[in-house]
């Protein structure tokens, strides 16, 4: 591994989740900083309501980095998501994980830096 490589992972390690509650649910999960990949991965959903999905599989984690959530729940909270489980309740979760994402699109982001 790469001097750099290195560099990457220890910053990610340094980095302290957030602790984050859907109290609707009963729950209560850990969110680490966002990355490129689990953005690449929000961002390939089709609509709003499926990257707030997306949102809340590939951030929540336990306390450990493991995945709260899987693809059957993406599949249910899809499907079958009603109530206190329901479009609304979605996408207060996803609104509370992504409190720490960047305001700015990547496009935006890149033409700052352009003009800079």
């Amino acid at each position: 591994m790469s001097q750099f490589s290195e560099r990457v992972l220890e910053a990610f390690k340094l980095k302290q989740a957030r602790v984050v509650e859907a109290p609707k649910w009963g729950m209560t999960f850990s969110v680490f900083p966002l990355t490129v990949a689990q953005l690449e991965a929000i961002d390939s959903e089709p609509n709003d309501y499926t990257r707030a999905i997306r949102t809340i599989i590939v951030r929540a984690k336990h306390a450990d980095c493991s995945p709260v959530f899987d693809e059957t729940d993406f599949e249910n909270m899809r499907t079958y998501g009603v109530d206190a489980f329901g479009p609304s309740e979605i996408f207060e979760v996803a609104k509370a994980i992504n409190s720490d994402a960047p305001e700015a699109e990547p496009d935006e982001i890149i033409e700052d830096m352009e003009e800079n």
